[in-house]
């Protein structure tokens, strides 16, 4: 266990503090990206890889939130890539 505890320690004081927020910031983005992809898909089907791109090019939390929103209460796939643009 002392050894465990050890390397803990030392990863602790090697790792990047700005990387690590980066790299966390990444994964939220990464993980909204497809939850509003996962959305469209149960709603609505298959989702045209030109939507999946444009959705994926998106960075901003708060934009990505509104859009799972819009995901989940838009009537139709055109509706919602109306509201995309």
């Amino acid at each position: 266990m002392a050894k465990f505890e050890s390397f803990i320690g030392k990863t602790k004081t090697r790792r990047n503090p700005a990387g690590f927020e980066q790299g966390l910031q990444q994964g939220t983005v990464k993980s909204k990206q497809e939850d509003v992809l996962e959305a469209l898909d149960v709603r609505f089907g298959h989702v045209p890889d030109e939507l999946v791109q444009r959705i994926r090019s998106i960075e901003d939390l708060s934009q990505l939130q509104r859009l799972l929103r819009q995901a989940i209460l838009a009537s139709s796939l055109e509706e919602f890539q109306q509201n995309l643009k």
